[in-house]
């Protein structure tokens, strides 16, 4: 069921001010919301976000729920939310993706499908070839059926490896790529395991590692894809101390020192199969994130979306997100990956109008 809720405030004509949407936050300080961009009092803290069609379904991750946004801004409803019925989220939700015609939302439970308009159509358990109750970090579509990021516990003396297994349409379970990483070494810099679909198939690996792996959609290696034109940050002494010392408290644990912050939280295929990543501004506090991609030059670039809370990309469209007292504000982006330009959607016409 669509739940009612407040909309975006409607910008005003008045008091207009002419804002480059392109400027940066100084250095060190929270990123701000460029004029144009449209607040939403209902949603909290966006999760992830995908796109079909034009409209935008927006996972909030504390309020448990799916918000529908067009692609003017305007607000379509909300479903889902929290509980352990038919269609609710059960926490830790996130990615959502949209599965053809099917918004697919994983949280710590399993999965819950839904048609476009909001209505459940079900609830189900990943399913692992390897273990019963996997442990799931995320997910992407594929022809095949849904790609899931997965690894099983110790306790279940089986493969500990992060693996990327299908779950296909027959509902069987199928284990395409197996990580090749020594289980019994800890390494802060190695980042997060994650994944994205991609035309060819679909990218795998860790975002502090040198490379990617691009899989065709039976999990063939077809290429690795290399960062050494990333601008790496350096781990300070102080604080790779602190991590070793923290982490030598288990015993039995091979701990690695850290000498680099994992450069980017996420990669996504965009444009004609370049790869674009969600770089954090700050590693090692929060000042916000920004997009990156590689130059024509062979180097880093920074793509011109404004520095912000939080950072979307579906296809050549990027959902750019800031967190205010009174709500959360967005601003869509189309991304021109040739001429190496972001557009705002919504119109810099100035200040929201306010109800005194």
């Amino acid at each position: 069921m669509l739940a009612a809720c407040a909309g975006p405030d409607e910008p005003s004509t008045s008091d207009a001010e002419a804002v480059d949407v392109r400027a940066e936050i100084s250095d060190g300080g929270l990123p701000s919301a460029p004029a144009g961009a449209l607040l939403y009092p209902d949603v909290a803290v966006i999760a992830d976000a995908a796109r079909h069609d034009g409209v935008w379904f927006v996972l909030d991750g504390r309020a448990d729920q799916v918000h529908r946004i067009g692609r003017d801004g305007s607000w379509l409803g909300s479903f889902a939310g929290r509980g352990e019925g038919p269609g609710e989220l059960r926490g830790n939700a996130r990615p959502i993706v949209v599965h053809g015609d099917t918004v697919v939302v994983l949280d710590g439970w399993g999965i819950h499908l839904y048609r476009l308009d909001g209505t459940p159509l079900a609830d189900r358990r990943v399913l692992d070839d390897h273990c019963e109750v996997p442990a799931v970090v995320d997910m992407a579509p594929s022809p095949a059926g849904l790609l899931f990021v997965a690894r099983c516990f110790e306790r279940y003396g089986v493969e500990t490896r992060w693996r990327v297994v299908v779950n296909d349409h027959a509902g069987t379970a199928r284990t395409l790529v197996t990580d090749t990483a020594d289980v019994t070494e800890v390494r802060f810099d190695r980042g997060f395991a994650r994944i994205a679909g991609h035309p060819r198939g679909f990218v795998f690996g860790h975002t502090g590692e040198d490379c990617l792996g691009l899989f065709d959609f039976e999990g063939g290696l077809l290429e690795r894809i290399c960062h050494e034109w990333m601008d790496r940050v350096p781990v300070p002494k102080e604080f790779a101390d602190e991590y070793m010392k923290s982490s030598n408290r288990n015993a039995g644990i091979r701990v690695h020192r850290p000498a680099h912050f994992p450069p980017f939280l996420v990669f996504r295929a965009a444009g004609d199969e370049a790869l674009v990543y969600l770089s954090p501004i700050d590693p090692e506090g929060w000042a916000g994130v920004r997009l990156l991609a590689r130059g024509p030059g062979g180097g880093q670039l920074v793509l011109p979306v404004p520095r912000a809370a939080a950072i979307l990309v579906s296809g050549t469209t990027a959902l750019a997100v800031w967190y205010e007292v009174d709500g959360t504000r967005i601003q869509l982006y189309d991304l021109d990956f040739q001429d190496l330009t972001a557009q705002p959607v919504f119109p810099a016409l100035g200040l929201d109008r306010r109800d005194p």
